[in-house]
């Protein structure tokens, strides 16, 4: 265990505290962190985004077409 708090990455305060080894909590805010876990699952995109983009296009083509 940390023998002072840390400063949060959300809250700006130093109220950062670890929980247990790999668990940091800030007692401030609602920040939470287990580094246990892969930070990439953190970054990961929406698989289903592009499609919204496609749907556009396919759109857009589709009003041409017909003039």
């Amino acid at each position: 265990m940390l023998n002072e708090p840390m400063e949060c990455p959300k809250c700006s305060k130093h109220t950062l505290i670890q929980r247990k080894s790999d668990l940091y909590e800030c007692v401030n805010c609602d920040f939470e962190r287990d580094f246990s876990q892969s930070i990439d699952e953190d970054y990961k995109e929406d698989e289903s985004a592009g499609g919204g983009i496609l749907a556009f296009f396919l759109v857009v083509f589709t009003v041409f077409a017909f003039l």
